[in-house]
């Protein structure tokens, strides 16, 4: 059925990339194409949906190399990704089809598909997601989006610019910092500056990988982690040297950012009308 307004809950089971890469991935059909592979991202602040290149020249998506989103970001050394604006006549999720919207059209997911080593082609961001109550439970792996508010939770602001969910959390007793909340991020990661003020041990070098590329970076590990009421112990983050570009593009500070291994056999609640966040178990 086409919904001309989502008035009740849509389900939609995914999956992850893997166990090592947590990335919350989702089937859409786009303009009644064949399934495709999305990334669920509330990192994602452009457009409601991102599709690939190619992908949108076989959907007949039409868009002008002069009409792009401007000030685009992403994790990686190189320019912010080319982001051409679009507008689609249909997107399905799960069962429900829901009315046209607008798009964007990118060749920034191939990075990320490359190191998930499957084709994903599409992403699902903020955008779309601002008018609802998101459900993610990362054990049964489904998600919801519905209209219910969220009756409980840690409030979270807006980046001004960027608008990324902002949650403050304390490290070792001290804080509070600011995490923005992604579910395109495999694991949470905090900046070279905080790692580096906390004293954190340096651990294995690992690449930070975002959709321009890759960061230098390594693990670490805090002995407390508290965050929308919760107290995790020994808990891992890698660090990264982009928090000055993420903090300027935000448009706000930003000390880490709040990713997969925090939401672990939790279920992640967004209320983002009444910006109010819960992370509980099911």
């Amino acid at each position: 059925m086409l919904l001309l307004a989502m008035l009740l809950a849509i389900d939609i089971p995914f999956r992850f990339a893997s166990p090592e890469l947590p990335l919350v991935l989702i089937d859409v059909s786009i303009n009644g194409g064949p399934p495709m592979l999305a990334v669920l991202d509330t990192g994602q602040g452009v457009a409601p949906l991102l599709i690939g290149e190619a992908q949108a020249k076989q959907l007949g998506i039409v868009y002008r190399e002069s009409d792009r989103f401007p000030n685009t970001f992403a994790i990686g050394p190189n320019a912010g990704p080319r982001i051409f604006k679009a507008r689609i006549s249909s997107l399905r999720l799960g069962t429900d089809t829901l009315q046209s919207m607008d798009a964007g059209v990118t060749d920034a997911l191939i990075p990320i598909a490359q190191a998930i080593e499957q084709p994903l082609v599409a992403n699902l961001g903020y955008p779309f997601l601002k008018d609802y109550t998101l459900a993610l439970n990362y054990r049964a792996k489904t998600a919801a989006l519905t209209r219910v508010p969220l009756a409980k939770g840690t409030a979270f602001v807006l980046g001004p610019k960027k608008p990324l969910a902002i949650i403050e959390a304390r490290i070792n007793g001290q804080g509070p910092y600011r995490f923005a909340v992604d579910t395109g991020a495999s694991n949470s990661v905090l900046s070279f500056t905080l790692a580096q003020r906390l004293m954190l041990p340096r651990g294995v070098s690992v690449p930070v990988m975002g959709a321009s590329g890759s960061s230098a970076g390594y693990m670490t590990k805090v002995a407390s982690f508290e965050v929308a009421g919760r107290r995790i112990a020994d808990f891992n983050f890698a660090t990264g040297d982009f928090f000055d570009r993420l903090t300027g593009t935000v448009g706000s500070g930003v000390d880490g950012v709040l990713g997969a291994n925090a939401f672990q056999d939790m279920v992640l609640t967004i209320d983002y009308p009444n910006k109010r966040l819960s992370i509980e178990r099911p």
